[in-house]
């Protein structure tokens, strides 16, 4: 398990410093990237126990061996949005501490700006949010089917 989670933070690590880098002129520092890998392997850690709860209690009340991806997302729909917002908050706050100058891009946490949507900050939460998406499609349709 913890080679599973090694893997997952150096890949989000990588995937952070290059889609920030490409998506910024400022970029992002190599720590705060690192640090959130590490908060995004954490979350995917902690959310992987709340989605096998929920989708044990799908197979309590369920004799079928195939499951709806429907019956799966809102089993574990809520703990997914929940967590994607908590992470994204985490980053927000890992990139106002440890790059300023992509934290003056994203403009301050501002989701308006002069009048209309704040294309920077709505980049970066798509950009952080990635990961995150990415873990639950893989619990979504790799559990459709009981394999135990």
């Amino acid at each position: 398990m913890v080679a599973l989670l090694a893997g997952w933070t150096f890949g989000i690590f990588l995937y952070l410093k290059i889609a920030l880098e490409a998506a910024y002129s400022d970029g992002v520092t190599v720590l705060a990237a690192l640090l959130m890998a590490i908060v995004a392997a954490l979350a995917i850690f902690g959310l992987t126990a709340i989605y096998v709860m929920g989708l044990a209690r799908l197979d309590a009340f369920s004799f079928s061996a195939r499951r709806s991806v429907f019956r799966i997302v809102s089993a574990t729909g809520v703990a997914f949005a929940i967590g994607s917002c908590v992470y994204i908050l985490a980053c927000l706050l890992i990139v106002f501490g440890f790059s300023e100058d992509l934290s003056r891009d994203i403009g301050r946490w501002t989701l308006y700006r002069f009048g209309r949507a704040n294309e920077d900050f709505i980049t970066f939460c798509l950009i952080a949010w990635g990961p995150m998406m990415a873990h639950y499609a893989m619990i979504v349709f790799g559990s459709r089917y009981r394999t135990a």
